[in-house]
């Protein structure tokens, strides 16, 4: 769980009465997160059921080695619990938390786009696999290999229209193109300003941050 989460009543309900840790069955488990932005749950923009492994035999899973949209995998099956067995996810109490973050994490996947030893993750790229394995998918193979800037401009469209984000209001709005389009087409920036800048001045990505950025960033090289 992350700092920012909590149990709902349903999914206090799923321990006390119907899970069953001596069970065989599943090695994992998968729930939905109920993202709450500005005291309001955002349902809508493809955000709403979204499923993630939570809950896991230890022997059996870890967290795969990314440093930036890392997910736990688990070696066995798999059970999706039905939505509303979720986790509350409270993403940010102001957007000043909200934007230095994402601009935080926004560097740390710049620097991922441009490395040679890309961490790719122990997530299965799996269009027709869990939920989790179809998003890396589609942000692997498609995402990823689309033009940049309009990307990002692509995606806000398809889940402010497409999926019917702008039924979450005005807060909705900003929830939505804040985190669909501002925050990719930042690392796309990034990732501009970075390959002008290795041109420009010569230098390796691992020299440009050494001079200009992070060290933190280093660790994606290594």
């Amino acid at each position: 769980m992350d700092a920012g989460e909590r149990l709902t009543p349903a999914l206090n309900k799923w321990f006390k009465y119907q899970f069953d840790s001596d069970q065989r069955e599943y090695q994992g488990y998968m729930f939905s997160r109920k993202t709450i932005f500005f005291n309001q749950w955002i349902k809508h923009g493809g955000h709403y059921p979204n499923f993630h492994l939570r809950l896991y035999r230890t022997s059996l899973g870890n967290c795969e080695e990314k440093v930036y949209d890392q997910h736990f995998v688990v070696n066995g099956n798999v059970k999706t619990v039905e939505k509303g067995v979720d986790i509350i996810d409270t993403v940010a109490d102001n957007l000043k938390d909200f934007t230095s973050s994402h601009a935080r994490w926004a560097m740390f996947e710049a620097v991922e786009l441009l490395s040679a030893n890309k961490q790719k993750g122990e997530v299965k790229v799996d269009f027709w696999g869990t939920p989790i394995e179809r998003r890396r998918w589609l942000k692997n193979n498609i995402f990823q290999k689309s033009p940049i800037f309009s990307r990002s401009l692509a995606y806000f469209f398809y889940r402010y229209f497409i999926k019917r984000g702008f039924l979450d209001g005005t807060v909705g709005l900003i929830f939505h193109f804040l985190q669909g389009f501002w925050f990719r087409f930042l690392v796309d920036a990034m990732v501009f300003e970075m390959k002008k800048k290795m041109k420009c001045q010569q230098l390796s990505l691992r020299q440009l941050i050494e001079k200009e950025y992070d060290p933190k960033l280093l660790q994606i090289l290594e």
